[in-house]
């Protein structure tokens, strides 16, 4: 059977929520229950991601807007979202935490992946603590080696404490891995290749991505959902996480001290889970 799954992105900005997606729904061993989006024009957000659901044949999969803003951490009213994607703003009637929250009600086996900030599982892990006890849930955020700096994290270190120290079974990929699985110019130009629309339409998001930020994409969103799908791609050994984050509006730091165990990526197979990848979206 296949493993039921809630993805919670920040799809848009960065291609490798896309990617993330594509995955998923290229993937037979996942079953998509759910999509919620998070983190700054959530709605928009919404409307891109439902936008490539539907490109992939799946617009029955729900999707649900988000958290806007994190409970506490970087946030930037003047920032905009890097990405011309044109789709039209969508927000559901329920939250994107109630969306999770009720995936787990109905599916008590589902795992969730949670790859943007972590506002809306926080939020969800808050409301419904027991709903969380002993589920499957994928990360992806920190860095072991340099955890000041990873996106998600920052975005809401509030929101990533209460997740981390939930009784939830958890997978953190961070950046310590994530960035050894950067595209090379010919892994970019197999999406042109590729005579299926659904790569082509990803290859556009890629080159555009490209010439934003000047450089290929970095698959971090994509590897933290490998332990879905294979065993052999990432190590893992327990970590205590003891690192936190300071801000100038907070009286005092986060600070993250684990209770329960969380599964940190210490060791990556890069060219093993591009090629894995590729076979997965091309």
């Amino acid at each position: 059977m296949p493993t039921k799954l809630w993805l919670d992105t920040d799809f848009g900005g960065d291609v490798d929520d896309a990617l993330a997606l594509a995955l998923v729904l290229g993937s037979p061993e996942i079953e998509l229950a759910g999509v919620s989006t998070v983190y700054f024009d959530s709605a928009w957000r919404a409307g891109a991601a439902k936008k490539m659901l539907e490109l992939y044949g799946r617009s029955e999969v729900p999707v649900k807007t988000g958290a806007q803003k994190p409970l506490l951490g970087h946030w930037d009213e003047r920032r905009n979202l890097n990405t011309a994607e044109d789709a039209p703003v969508f927000t559901s009637a329920e939250s994107g935490a109630e969306g999770i929250i009720k995936a787990c009600k109905d599916f008590p086996d589902i795992s969730i992946a949670a790859i943007g900030p972590l506002t809306n599982l926080a939020a969800a892990i808050v409301a419904a603590p027991s709903a969380f006890e002993g589920r499957s849930v994928y990360i992806m955020g920190g860095d072991i080696d340099n955890p000041l700096h990873e996106w998600n994290f920052m975005c809401d270190p509030l929101a990533a404490k209460i997740a981390l120290e939930s009784k939830a079974v958890i997978k953190l990929v961070g950046l310590n891995v994530t960035t050894q699985c950067a595209f090379d110019d010919s892994e970019v130009k197999a999406f042109s290749s590729s005579k299926k629309p659904q790569a082509a339409y990803l290859g556009e998001m890629i080159q555009n991505f490209i010439r934003l930020f000047n450089r290929n994409p970095i698959l971090h969103d994509p590897l933290s959902l490998s332990p879905l799908l294979w065993d052999d791609v990432l190590e893992f050994e327990n970590r205590p996480l003891d690192f936190g984050y300071e801000f100038a509006s907070s009286d005092s730091p986060v600070e993250y001290a684990t209770e329960y165990p969380v599964l940190v990526a210490t060791g990556v197979k890069a060219s093993l889970f591009k090629k894995r990848f590729l076979e997965r979206v091309l």
